[in-house]
């Protein structure tokens, strides 16, 4: 799926999670699936915890790391739309 800076997303409430320091691991029970993610990708699922448009994800991730603004919308971006294909986070409509 593709990603546009203005998609607006949230975490699934059927994930199950578990922070492990400043990284996290996630299960998937109906998908049989476990995710292991690091610091970003922790971050990134805190800050899908309520509806988020990605440019604001984007900004605040610029705000935290180290990392130059075209490429954390580019790895965002990707990322986030994996998370959608594996129903991990869902899009949502703005104002939901």
């Amino acid at each position: 799926m593709m990603v546009s800076p203005d998609t607006v997303i949230r975490r699934s409430t059927e994930i199950l999670y578990s922070g492990l320091g400043d990284q996290a691991v996630m299960m998937d029970l109906d998908a049989g699936a476990y995710y292991g993610l690091n610091v970003v990708g922790a971050r990134i699922w805190a800050l899908a915890d309520e509806p988020i448009v990605l440019t604001q994800m984007v900004d605040r991730l610029v705000e935290e790391f180290e990392v130059e603004r075209d490429e954390c919308e580019s790895a965002v971006s990707e990322f986030v739309a994996d998370m959608i294909e594996r129903k991990v986070v869902e899009v949502v409509e703005p104002g939901s």
